[in-house]
């Protein structure tokens, strides 16, 4: 979700499922997890300067190890995710390219049957963005347009059961 200064706010969800739900802890970036199904989700942008609340029925998002530059990490060394997030519907695209400055996690470990543990990991990365583009049906707008942009995206991995 990110929050602008005049009040807008942008919500996007995907919910999904990996390979890494069978993941036993909370460390990141694993081989596994190249593909996330559904590949869709949905999104809200609360639109302030037009005076309308879009709904959009199609959200892609990416979660990606940052390259090329030296990454911001958490506190065990993990390199934070960048986030390419696109929301569209008939009136509205808007395109984000975001990255974590920072990771609070809580991690849950489930006894189950048989001695077995299911586990969850649950993250918020705390957000700045790189770049944003609203584009409708009354032009263009960027991240210059916007005194501040503030935001969190949230990713959780694992099951418990």
């Amino acid at each position: 979700m990110l929050h602008f200064d005049d009040g807008s706010y942008i919500d996007w969800f995907k919910p999904h499922i990996t390979p890494g739900m069978t993941s036993m802890d909370d460390t990141p970036w694993r081989r596994r997890d190249f593909i996330r199904t559904p590949a869709i989700g949905t999104g809200i942008f609360h639109d302030a300067n037009r005076g309308r609340t879009e709904n959009f029925k199609r959200c892609e998002v990416e979660v990606s190890e940052p390259d090329g530059e030296e990454p911001l990490r958490d506190e065990q060394g993990n390199a934070l995710p960048k986030f390419r997030i696109r929301i569209w519907n008939g009136r509205t695209q808007i395109s984000i390219d975001v990255r974590a400055c920072s990771r609070a996690r809580w991690t849950f470990d489930q006894p189950t049957r048989a001695g077995m543990v299911s586990h969850l990991t649950y993250n918020e990365y705390p957000l700045e963005v790189e770049r944003i583009a609203i584009l409708d049906e009354q032009g263009l707008r960027t991240i210059d347009d916007y005194g501040w942009i503030m935001g969190n995206a949230e990713h959780t991995w694992g099951v418990l059961h």
